[in-house]
């Protein structure tokens, strides 16, 4: 469970002297400006720099007013430009330009446009004609209406042309001219279009064109034009990085970049009684930067997945069991949607299904087997969870799991666990009451207390045995250790090893960053943790586990490892399924390839397995000769080659 912490315890633009080509020269043509550079530079900087030159949102809010929308406070109209803002995949530009600058500007509505899937750049300019239509406050009613409501007039300009000649009575133009037409009606001095996913531009059109058109809209018709866009993705295309890098300087006048910090995202995508509670933003924020993760698109599912969760609690619901249901709902979502980074530390939902903080203390304490790299990873994947503050799966994380793995939530299940949750408010009071002896006679003086402070604390770690945090134990004992309270010490510990004996010992809700100073307590925890690392699935459930996902996890491979062939096939041959041939295959091709002991001892299960089935009639030979599952033979002819 991811617990509760307990808190107490510049310059001008340049010209080229080059010839260009008619699609280009809207672009050459660009007055020079003097650019402000509000970002510190108007080079495109890499990653790092760029976290040191990104403003806050706030400013960046501001600049963006100031750079584009009119006010009464502005004595003179200022000449329209090309705003770019840029930033990384799912850094939240577009939630950003939508919801902060967008809702809370004043004046006529700014227009946005996707450019992803228009196939050219009459696409583009209809798309943004469109826009021009659906926020033009002189338009009348009818008009405007058709232009919002209709599908058909929002994605074929032969509607709203037709719809447009017969409400304003102009002649029909031939369709070359259309756009121009509307453009010059409905396109008015200081309007603001936001154009998106410029990295996602189709081949079919032309890089420069596009620029050219951007910059005809700022200097001929007098539109404020906002870019968004993710330059890294752009200049990873050779054919368009040269066009880029050498038009979009000519182009664009202000370059802003967005890379918020945690914080600010915090603030930007959760809950307003999440951000106003200081110490769980703070603690928040804390396992965020643990998963180095700011991803506002897989946030805003986090956000999503805990909305649910709330809707299907009590009105006013313990803030302790939002915060933990939260904690959990964050890394669920990251090992799902940053998978790709989950994987970096070997972490997946079927290793969280199988974590406790035992195996992962087990596997920092004992001498490593043969299974070297598949133990390095448990241990790097233990590590970060033990940061993140993840001691183990309890069945409200494996509720939480399958809501984020399926998109389906119990509530019944939930509704069970904060039951569970609000009867334990005793022993949390008791909880409180432990950290007050550290808060109000350790932390909170500098008296000579000795006496009082070691009988509170010791009335305290008794009152709780039975569900004391190993982290809060540990620091118990090591302190009397350390005052020369060797026998209280253990005669805490005693009590505690016979309150808790066996399975008894679930972690609770505190977090142990660190191995137990204590040492009686340090050996405890290798002891039972090498008990807990026993794997007892039967082969039944083990396969179903193993044909979960489209890889074998290392604790399902070694658990299959220990079965033998006759196993294997009777599974085979008396499981009449879906794709049964497929899994088969399934574990030859994710064992082959193994040096680890129970890889190579898997392989050889498969391989002796499918020889067995193939033996049994001509169907059966046939279906494993489609697999390419060598016989026995033809894996020692393989081996001798080698």
């Amino acid at each position: 469970m991811a617990s509760i912490t307990r808190y107490g315890q510049g310059g001008s633009r340049r010209t080229e002297g080059s010839q260009l080509s008619d699609s280009q020269k809207s672009v050459s043509t660009v007055p020079t400006l003097n650019r402000r550079l509000f970002a510190l530079t108007s080079e495109r900087p890499d990653k790092a720099t760029n976290s040191l030159l990104a403003p806050s949102l706030e400013r960046l809010k501001k600049a963006l007013d100031d750079f584009l929308f009119v006010s009464e406070e502005k004595s003179t109209l200022p000449d329209p430009i090309v705003v770019a803002i840029k930033g990384g995949w799912g850094a939240g530009k577009t939630y950003f330009w939508k919801n902060t600058v967008v809702r809370k500007s004043r004046g006529e509505s700014p227009g946005y446009v996707s450019v992803f899937g228009a196939d050219s750049m009459f696409d583009i300019r209809n798309k943004v004609v469109v826009e021009a239509m659906a926020t033009h406050d002189a338009l009348k009613g009818d008009i405007k209406s058709a232009v919002r409501k209709k599908g058909i007039l929002r994605s074929h300009m032969a509607g709203i042309v037709s719809f447009f000649t017969r409400a304003t009575g102009l002649p029909v133009l031939p369709s070359g001219l259309v756009s121009g037409v509307l453009e010059h009606y409905v396109f008015r001095r200081h309007w603001v279009i936001c154009i998106d996913d410029v990295e996602r531009l189709s081949d079919r059109v032309d890089f420069e064109a596009f620029l050219g058109y951007v910059s005809s809209l700022r200097d001929d018709r007098q539109v404020n034009v906002v870019l968004i866009y993710n330059e890294a993705k752009v200049v990873e295309d050779k054919s368009r990085r040269r066009p880029f890098e050498k038009y979009l300087e000519k182009v664009v006048d202000r370059e802003l970049v967005f890379e918020p910090e945690t914080n600010e995202v915090i603030r930007f995508v959760f809950p307003a009684d999440i951000v106003a509670d200081k110490e769980y933003a703070r603690e928040l924020k804390r396992r965020m930067d643990v998963l180095d993760l700011k991803n506002v698109r897989i946030l805003n599912r986090v956000n999503s997945f805990l909305g649910e969760v709330r809707r299907a609690l009590p009105n006013g619901a313990v803030p302790g069991f939002v915060h933990a249901a939260l904690n959990s709902l964050l890394l669920f979502c990251w090992v799902k949607f940053a998978a790709e980074d989950a994987l970096r530390f070997g972490i997946t939902f079927e290793f969280l299904l199988g974590h406790t903080f035992f195996s992962a203390q087990f596997l920092e304490y004992v001498s490593k087997s043969n299974e070297e790299r598949s133990r390095e990873t448990e241990v790097k994947a233990g590590r970060l969870l033990e940061e993140f503050g993840y001691q183990h799966t309890d069945d409200l994380d494996r509720i939480l799991m399958a809501q984020v793995r399926t998109s389906i939530l119990s509530k019944e299940e939930l509704a069970q666990q904060y039951s569970q949750y609000t009867s334990d408010a005793g022993h949390r009071t008791l909880h409180e009451r432990f950290n007050s002896v550290w808060h109000d006679l350790y932390h909170g003086t500098f008296d000579d207390n000795e006496e009082d402070f070691v009988r509170a604390l010791i009335a305290a770690t008794e009152q709780i045995l039975e569900r004391i945090g190993l982290s809060s134990l540990d620091s118990a004992l090591h302190t009397l250790l350390r005052l020369g309270r060797q026998d209280e010490a253990k005669a805490l510990f005693d009590k505690f090893v016979e309150l808790r004996p066996g399975d008894g010992w679930a972690v609770d809700q505190e977090s142990l960053h660190r191995q137990p100073k204590y040492e009686p307590l340090q050996q405890l925890v290798v002891e039972r943790a090498a008990k807990s690392k026993v794997d007892s699935r039967s082969f039944e459930e083990t396969v179903d586990s193993a044909f979960g996902d489209d890889y074998l996890s290392d604790a399902d491979l070694r658990r299959l490892a220990q079965f033998n062939s006759s196993d294997f096939i009777n599974y085979f041959q008396n499981s009449n399924q879906p794709s049964i041939t497929s899994k088969l295959r399934h574990l030859f091709r994710n064992s082959q390839n193994r040096r680890d002991d129970a890889g190579q001892t898997l392989n050889a299960l498969v391989r002796e397995t499918a020889e067995t089935l193939a033996k049994l009639n001509r169907m059966n030979r046939l279906r494993i000769e489609s697999m390419e599952i060598p016989t026995s033979e033809e894996a020692k002819d393989e081996q001798s080659q080698h």
